[in-house]
């Protein structure tokens, strides 16, 4: 599945997901991020509702992350 498609899937694309750690096997062209992703909508009960997440890209050719803010130690 492309990020395109996998973004339009979920409640609110990637926006406000939160990266909680990332790991890259350059030699084996693969990535794994745990990400804390933004399910709430809204019409929800919650509408700040997270949920945890795993996502698992293969065939890395590079990774550029743009804008991490907020980040907490």
């Amino acid at each position: 599945m492309a990020f395109q498609d996998l973004e339009r899937s979920l409640p609110n694309g990637f926006h406000d997901a939160k990266l909680k750690s990332m790991a890259i096997d350059y030699v084996q062209r693969q990535m794994t991020m745990q990400m804390e992703i933004l399910v709430g909508t809204p019409e929800a009960e919650d509408p700040e509702e997270y949920r945890n997440a795993t996502l698992s890209v293969t065939g890395l050719y590079f990774c550029v992350i743009d804008q991490i803010q907020n980040i907490h130690t």
